[in-house]
């Protein structure tokens, strides 16, 4: 346990160089406490053994995802999707009240802290609440959604295929065999690569991986505030520090880091995926959003708020990747924007849709399939 703390402590030091997160070694160190606290348990109750085992285990999941995000009901549907292979209904209260508790720990050390001044969204957005989007954007988010299926399915092609690589490739084989001899060399490509006064410029690489995320989901238009130096923001002036427009950034950033992720999900390091793919999707929407204010600047649609199309591009493509609709959720959670609720919610089932077309396993069951560790087999395989 101490070993995974450490590790992980050393990985989010990297901040967005590597471009890893936090959730999956926090699920795998509270799970660890889950097992210990059920050990104890059983000392006391020892005929409760293997369902104090399993109860805790689940629990402890939840409880990992709602403290990294303080967003306990999407922490418990998150720990169901993807987590669990069983889910009974009893485990429901435990669940909640044990994610409720660990959020509001997360937000209370929050506050305490001086991040915050009170409890709130971990990334409180400023889209408007008047008209926060036309009636015929649902189309355009629904496209938005296919796009980000479509996207899932190339990233999760590239991991596979790095995957397969480093099993079949002699070179690539001896390299993933020395663990240090590997991570270093993998770590200094990207930090070559993301320097920041060389290709880095491009990308945004001086944020950290919460200034990149409240970026994309700042609610203003970029295009518009980068022509009025006097009324710039800093998200904008960030992404456009290379001299060119907000969209060759965007564009510079979701092709970069399209292969740098699946590269980096390969390192023998204790990290978190979701977080990445989250932000990618969010870049990926902005970019859609930015797109969509620049050509409609002249039409009735003068108020298009990018804002919104990063926070369905970040839930819908974290989804698809993920094989899960937990996200939507989670990012209404994050940013406390339930106007959105509608179009985040349809951008994920068809990003989800595209994704699962033709059995694609998700990014944790091709993981497991390439380490060989055990899991269940697919349904319609199974009973076609």
């Amino acid at each position: 346990m101490f070993t995974k703390f450490l590790g992980l402590i050393c990985t989010l030091a990297a901040g967005s160089t590597v471009f890893l997160g936090k959730v999956g070694p926090f699920v795998h160190l509270s799970t660890m406490l889950g097992v210990y606290l059920s050990n104890l348990c059983t000392l006391i109750q020892t005929s409760k053994q293997e369902k104090s085992a399993g109860e805790m285990q689940v629990v402890a999941a939840a409880v990992g995802v709602a403290s990294c995000f303080g967003a306990p009901i999407s922490g418990v549907l998150f720990s169901m999707e993807v987590m669990s292979s069983h889910f009974a209904l009893r485990d429901y209260c435990p669940c909640f009240f044990s994610a409720v508790c660990g959020a509001l720990t997360f937000h209370l050390f929050s506050v305490w802290s001086g991040d915050g001044e009170t409890l709130q969204a971990l990334f409180k957005t400023n889209f408007p609440n008047v008209l926060p989007f036309y009636p015929l954007e649902i189309l355009l988010f629904a496209l938005l959604g296919l796009l980000c299926g479509a996207v899932s399915c190339c990233f999760l092609f590239c991991h596979w295929w790095i995957l397969h690589a480093a099993k079949t490739t002699p070179l690539v084989t001896m390299l993933t065999t020395e663990k240090g001899l590997y991570s270093g060399m993998v770590a200094f490509l990207l930090a070559s690569v993301t320097f920041p006064h060389s290709a880095g410029r491009y990308m945004a690489s001086k944020f950290s991986m919460k200034q990149l995320l409240a970026s994309l989901l700042d609610g203003r238009k970029w295009g518009f505030e980068a022509q009025h130096v006097s009324v710039g923001v800093e998200p904008c002036l960030e992404w456009c520090s290379s001299g060119k427009p907000v969209h060759v950034s965007l564009s510079v950033f979701l092709l970069m880091k399209l292969w740098m992720l699946a590269l980096a999900c390969t390192l023998p390091l204790p990290a978190g995926y979701f977080m990445p793919v989250f932000i990618y999707g969010a870049a990926l929407g902005r970019l859609a959003g930015e797109g969509l204010a620049y050509v409609s600047s002249g039409w009735q649609w003068a108020s298009v708020n990018p804002g919104g199309y990063a926070l369905a591009g970040a839930a819908a493509f974290s989804g698809a990747v993920t094989h899960s609709l937990s996200p939507a959720l989670l990012a209404l959670e994050l940013t406390g924007q339930f106007s959105h609720a509608v179009p985040v919610l349809l951008a994920t089932l068809l990003a989800n849709a595209v994704a699962r077309f033709g059995h694609r396993p998700s990014f944790y069951d091709a993981v497991s399939n390439s380490k060989r560790l055990p899991h269940l087999p697919s349904l319609t395989k199974a009973c076609p």
